[in-house]
């Protein structure tokens, strides 16, 4: 069982009332009523589950949001499965259906170090507590940035890396068409970890990203 939100870009005023501009951000404080049996998702971390009618239903309210616009709200509620893993401070979590599961591995493993990489490379840490990526069966929208719940469709979230060939080595899930080359001025075609790829960890200033890497200067300076 599965319900999820897509609000851009203008479908927020059809589940809360609300000045449905972007310009025009707010806080927001979800509550979201499920079945026991089912979980639910939003932008924040769950605060407070009230239990209702003898335990056969759970309120879960959540921590007031950062300010934002009105269609980067989330909801999400499902029987969905899920992993987790710390990236930084950040609780990091990638949900599924029960039987697409054992896919999720590699999503959670490139998710975790998307997100430790840019916050060193940028020097600003992400700023809210967690981060769910959500693998959606049927996602007409291809993928959205609703800060900390993040939806997409479950064929790039849900992915298991080739085994290599034998006597061939292992290779980048990547095409090398989608890998930049280190001289590459050009950006990513799409943010999803699945279409990134990263320099080793460590010091950004001894590793620069091949993504923004400026071309050598060609001619005199002056």
């Amino acid at each position: 069982m599965l319900a999820a939100t897509q609000f851009q870009p203008t479908d927020a005023r059809r589940a809360f009332p609300c000045l449905d501009e972007p310009a025009l951000k707010a806080n927001f404080t979800v509550s979201l009523a499920r079945e026991e049996h089912m979980a639910t998702l939003s932008n924040m971390e769950i605060e407070a589950t009230e239990p209702r009618r003898s335990g056969r239903l759970g309120v879960d309210h959540y921590h007031t949001t950062v300010k934002m616009s009105t269609y980067l709200v989330a909801f999400v509620v499902s029987d969905f499965e899920f992993l987790s893993d710390l990236a930084g401070e950040t609780n990091f979590s990638v949900w599924a259906r029960p039987e697409a599961m054992d896919q999720a591995d590699y999503s959670l493993s490139v998710g975790v170090d998307c997100l430790t990489y840019f916050e060193s490379y940028f020097n600003i840490p992400y700023p809210l507590p967690k981060q769910d990526m959500v693998a959606l069966p049927d996602f007409a929208a291809g993928a959205m940035e609703n800060w900390g719940e993040t939806p997409s469709p479950l064929t790039p979230s849900s992915f298991s890396p080739p085994s290599p060939l034998p006597g061939r080595p292992p290779t980048n899930a990547l095409s090398p068409s989608l890998s930049p080359s280190p001289t590459s001025r050009e950006t990513p075609c799409c943010t999803s970890p699945l279409f990134l790829s990263f320099p080793p960890r460590g010091d950004p200033t001894k590793h620069p990203s091949p993504h923004f890497s400026p071309s050598p200067p060609s001619g005199d300076a002056n």
